[in-house]
């Protein structure tokens, strides 16, 4: 490979992963929720939530940019396995998650305990100290 080639490869290459970084951190670390995925966790041991969330809702924005932006929230989900499911994507495999994870309304959080039971439930815009309370029982 020509040093020209390699330095256009590496810059790409610098390139994407800065965007996908750009694009992780404005979903706060939640990556695409997948049922193998929530299953991994599972078998791994990890703590999970799952956001079920329309990206064009109001309400929905406002739990992204107010309670999951807190301090205390970010820091007590950052060992956790974190899912995002876009509840406005008409897909069937979204319309299946959506029928699996049993969701009634958005936005809502998931958080399932280390066995992958799920422990608590919360639906709509929630103050920090539900989620904080929620996390931290599925992080025991």
């Amino acid at each position: 490979m020509s040093k020209a080639l390699g330095r256009v490869f590496a810059f790409v290459l610098v390139a994407g992963l800065a965007g996908f970084a750009a694009f992780h951190e404005a979903k706060l670390g939640f990556d695409p929720y997948s049922p193998a995925g929530l299953a991994r966790s599972a078998r791994q041991r990890f703590a999970a939530v799952v956001l079920v969330m329309d990206s064009r809702n109001a309400d929905d924005q406002a739990l992204l940019d107010g309670p999951l932006r807190d301090p205390a929230v970010k820091k007590l989900l950052r060992p956790f396995d974190r899912y995002v499911v876009d509840g406005s994507d008409p897909s069937p495999s979204i319309r299946s998650a959506l029928s699996a994870l049993e969701v009634q309304r958005l936005p809502t959080l998931i958080f399932r305990d280390r066995e992958g039971h799920e422990v608590a439930r919360l639906t709509g815009v929630v103050p920090r100290d539900d989620i904080l309370a929620a996390a931290d029982r599925a992080a025991r």
